[in-house]
């Protein structure tokens, strides 16, 4: 622990040093700019802290020094049509497909006062008529047959409290976010290794789903435009202080590249080590991260002999996304492709290995828990194009390939706003092959289509 409370200090220094500076020579901040987090691809419609909705837009725009209160939000309907694989390659009825719809509303309450001060709520609103059916896992300790157990269950209707934060500062130098809050850490699109705060990682088939937040502080102290530092203590499901997770980061401009070095601090695990960084070159924006784990962060199933058994390593790897995004056209057209490489990962088709079977019997929860992150190889590529047939007409198409197994997933979308904050799309989400020995194929369902019908405001 040594070591880890010095590079505590290290940190500590920096940040003292930081707010001196601000608090001293007065630089000026906007505040809007504050916790911003880059996008690529659009995330018009969702909600969050991040999202854009017309009421708070305004709010944003308005006196500073005056409070006010909005109230914005989302309100979608979805209709979803699910493919079975046997319809497609086994020649059978189409009876064995199911047609769903729910609705959803999505709300974010913001309130401003004078310099800088605010509150923000973000929550939903979930409603099925023929409910959502799914299984839960029971592990069943010290029977006569040890094991996971499957046990049906649905929902019909469902609240979610995503963020609720408040937002200070002192002096206009340090300032700070206390509550429940997503954090952008890392600047992957769809990966972020050095994210190890956030519980609730992002979604390939859905990637403007609203996120649940963890609890914490974070600290951001900004020396203009060249120098950022940052700070988090998570606080989630942790009644002790000393059992707390502390994440800090310092990110420099430099020569026109940013880059930040970071570390995640944790009583009973090493200092895990994260770098990333972005640069514009030439109309294109190389961007990436990293970390280095002094030891593995799960569990992976190894064959011994005869048997499998399950064990966390002691032993040092890392992860990296590496990716490339440029526009087109005035910006109308978009593309990017990211490749990750995922040191935990296995090296092989799980579904295909006899190590499959003793994971299906004893944790079926464990290939759902790690998707997108059981191999180690994985690419995805993105584009968008705004004004396709008419100005009002929107084309996305993503693609997610396993490199280990070859399985892939497309969402094509295509999406028509006649009128400002109003939106129809259709997206069919396509997971390919007739085998089910893969990742990405292992499921029953060929393709799922969604059908939102959307209104921001």
């Amino acid at each position: 622990m040594s070591g880890t409370s010095s590079l505590m200090r290290v940190f500590a220094y920096t940040a003292v040093l930081t707010a001196a500076l601000n608090i001293l020579y007065g630089f000026e901040i906007n505040e809007n700019d504050l916790f911003s987090e880059p996008v690529i691809s659009s995330n018009t419609g969702s909600t969050g802290s991040n999202a854009s909705h017309p009421a708070l837009d305004r709010l944003s725009d308005s006196t500073p020094e005056k409070s006010a209160a909005a109230l914005g939000g989302a309100l979608m309907s979805r209709a979803l049509y699910s493919v079975h694989r046997n319809t497609v390659y086994s020649n059978h009825t189409w009876d064995t497909n199911q047609v769903r719809q729910y609705f959803e509303i999505g709300l974010d309450l913001e309130v401003r006062l004078p310099k800088g001060f605010k509150s923000y709520v973000d929550f939903l609103i979930y409603y099925s008529p023929a409910g959502i059916h799914y299984t839960n896992y029971y592990f069943l300790q010290g029977s006569p047959y040890p094991g996971y157990v499957a046990v049906p269950a649905s929902q019909y209707f469902s609240f979610s409290l995503n963020e609720f934060f408040f937002d200070c500062n002192a002096a206009n130098a340090v300032w700070m976010r206390l509550g429940m809050q997503v954090l952008k850490w890392g600047r992957g699109m769809l990966w972020n290794p050095s994210d190890l705060i956030n519980w609730d990682k992002k979604s390939f088939e859905d990637m403007n789903r609203q996120r649940r937040g963890v609890t914490g502080i974070k600290v951001h102290i900004p020396v203009k435009t060249y120098f950022n530092f940052y700070s988090f203590i998570n606080m989630d499901d942790v009644e002790k202080p000393n059992n707390y997770t502390y994440a800090l980061k310092t990110e420099a401009l430099l020569g026109g590249m940013e880059a930040a070095l970071g570390c995640l601090l944790k009583k009973t695990n090493h200092t895990v080590w994260t770098l990333d960084f972005s640069k514009g070159l030439r109309g294109w924006n190389f961007y990436g991260e990293g970390a280095y784990l002094p030891e593995y962060t799960k569990t992976i199933y190894r064959v011994s002999g005869t048997n499998v058994t399950n064990y966390q390593p002691d032993k040092q790897t890392g992860k990296v996304v590496l990716g490339v995004h440029k526009s087109f056209n005035k910006d109308k057209c978009t593309a990017a492709i990211e490749g990750y490489y995922n040191g935990e990962g296995y090296n092989f088709n799980v579904y295909r290995h006899k190590i499959y079977t003793t994971i299906t019997n004893t944790n079926s929860a464990y290939l759902t828990d790690n998707r997108m992150e059981l191999n180690r190889w994985y690419a995805a590529a993105f584009f968008s194009w705004t004004g396709l047939f008419r100005q009002t007409t929107t084309l996305t198409c993503n693609a997610l390939c396993n490199l280990n197994d070859r399985s892939f997933i497309l969402t094509p979308q295509l999406t028509f706003s006649p009128v400002d904050q109003f939106s129809i799309s259709l997206m069919p989400v396509l997971y390919p092959g007739k085998s089910r020995r893969s990742e990405f194929t292992s499921r029953d369902v060929f393709s799922e289509v969604f059908l939102d019908v959307k209104i921001v405001f």
